[in-house]
């Protein structure tokens, strides 16, 4: 793992940084495409914000229906500098970027592969917005999440909330690309990390000692006739309840460290989060 973290004065400063990092790591940057393998990812800075679309190579061949971005939420605006933690991974290839502001504020954005055998590439990517989000915040642990109007975010990456399209998956099955989001959880042509994770996230931290497992985050494709095919498990972030950990604090399991990052803002008073709230609970 390659890891950089600093301040930036801006998001093109970001950007530079990121593309500077990936470049250093093995990828390759050209008209905007950073790419590695069968992964591209088209980067740009867009009303304040960074915009990502996915897609196949150099090239972006297949591209997903649209883009993801990362910048401030509920009609703010970041105030720089920012701080920023990158972190740039391979066997799989992944990428998260992190930054924060105003103390306690964190926004994101991650890309990667699925090392599973697909149809198609196995690109994933996703941010803390959608296009068009109404730059609300709206993340419940609950199956479905909230239902929200306004195309909100989800803050979370894979959550299937309703009307957001704030992370996309490719993997050639009935659809080339899928969204987290849908009605419900069988909405078909969804790829969701949550919804078989429901039962588990909302009984953590337990009652025992109050410690909290670190879930992974596993990417199922909901298809026809009630399946669901498992497509990607993304290998260097876990799904965790940050009741009894602070915002960037590490945590050691024997040889492996783990740095803690709401997906927005830790807010205990609403630990499951909900919708127009400035904070994304824990």
């Amino acid at each position: 793992m390659a890891y950089y973290s600093g301040q930036a004065a801006s998001f093109s400063e970001l950007l530079s940084v990121l593309v500077n990092a990936c470049v250093e790591q093995g990828w390759i940057w050209v008209d905007n495409i950073l790419s590695k393998d069968q992964i591209g990812i088209k980067l740009q800075i867009v009303n304040n914000h960074i915009t990502a679309l996915a897609g196949d190579g150099s090239t972006l061949a297949n591209p997903a229906p649209a883009i993801v971005r990362m910048g401030a939420l509920d009609n703010q605006t970041v105030k720089f500098p920012v701080d920023y933690y990158l972190f740039i991974f391979e066997n799989p290839d992944e990428v998260y970027l992190i930054i924060k502001y105003e103390l306690d504020k964190f926004l994101w954005l991650c890309f990667g592969c699925s090392i599973l055998n697909l149809p198609a590439s196995g690109a994933w990517v996703a941010a803390i917005k959608a296009v068009g989000s109404s730059d609300s915040v709206n993340i419940g642990i609950d199956e479905g999440g909230t239902a929200y109007t306004g195309n909100p975010t989800s803050a979370a990456p894979f959550w299937n909330t309703k009307n957001c399209h704030n992370s996309f998956f490719q993997h050639g099955f009935e659809t080339l690309w899928s969204p987290n989001s849908g009605q419900a959880l069988s909405t078909i042509g969804s790829v969701v990390a949550n919804g078989h994770m429901g039962a588990l996230i909302s009984r953590q931290p337990n009652r025992w000692n109050s410690e909290t497992i670190m879930l992974p985050i596993i990417l199922l494709a909901l298809r026809s006739s009630s399946k669901k095919s498992y497509v990607a498990e993304i290998v260097n972030a876990r799904f965790l309840r940050i009741d009894n950990y602070d915002p960037e604090e590490i945590i050691t399991y024997g040889a492996d460290k783990w740095k803690v990052f709401p997906f927005y803002k830790k807010d205990v008073l609403n630990k499951d989060g909900g919708g127009y709230r400035d904070s994304s609970g824990t």
